[in-house]
Parts: structure tokens; C-alpha cells; sequence
């Protein structure tokens, strides 16, 4: 589950900050898919940031065989805390009291599920 958590976090991070890096086309036209699609390829946060989201999908699909369904995919949920601490500090994203508020509620839930999951077992 660590790298599910990890690979979805800083994938998406990273994916974040290439898509931040691009130069969009400022109109939209067949003639520039080309040259759009070797921009993407050729940037390296972009490229890490797939190869990680390839790689945490491997890992869930993986913990989804080895763990039940009602656990595995909440605690995915705990790389929702993780990309917003990685969004304040790597991306110095402005987070408000109300997000602060969700993710402290998402935490609180995947510690519940944690607790359940110890308890039935």
C-alpha cells in the first residue's frame, strides 16, 4: 500500500508540475498535436510523473488480491494527505482552513478503517 500511496501521491504532483511547464497552444488545431505530443514526451516531470501512476497501479492491483476491497481502496484515500502536503511545499499551493479541515476528516477516516480492519481480524 506504500507504494499506492507514494506512486499516486508524487505522480500526480509531478504530473502537475510538467502540465504547469507546458506552453499550451493558444488555438487548438490538428497541426499542432505533434508538436504538443513530443512537448509532453519530453518532459521529464510529465515522464515520471506516468511512470509513477503506472507503477502505483500495478502495486493497487496487486493489494486489491492480497487485502479486501473495503480496506484497500480507503486507505488509497490517505494519498490525499500526502498530495496536499506535497502541493503546499512542492508546488506552494495556497491551502485554506477548509481543505486543512477535509484532509484532517480523511485522515480520521482512514485511521477508522485501520482500527476496523485491526479489530476483525
Amino acid at each position: 500500500m506504500a507504494i499506492v500511496i507514494v506512486g499516486t501521491s508524487l505522480g500526480d504532483v509531478f504530473f502537475k508540475k510538467g502540465m504547469n511547464l507546458l506552453k499550451l497552444p493558444s488555438q487548438f488545431s490538428l497541426s499542432v498535436i505533434p508538436h504538443f505530443l513530443v512537448d509532453i514526451l519530453s518532459n521529464i516531470w510529465i515522464d515520471f510523473g506516468v511512470l509513477l501512476m503506472v507503477a502505483q497501479f500495478i502495486a493497487f492491483a496487486r493489494a486489491l488480491r492480497w487485502g479486501p476491497y473495503s480496506v484497500v481502496v480507503p486507505l488509497r484515500a490517505s494519498s490525499y494527505i500526502i498530495t496536499a502536503l506535497l502541493a503546499k511545499y512542492f508546488l506552494q499551493e495556497q491551502l485554506n482552513p477548509t481543505r486543512w479541515a477535509g484532509i484532517l476528516i480523511v485522515m480520521f477516516g482512514v485511521i477508522m478503517i485501520g482500527i476496523s480492519d485491526k479489530k476483525s481480524s
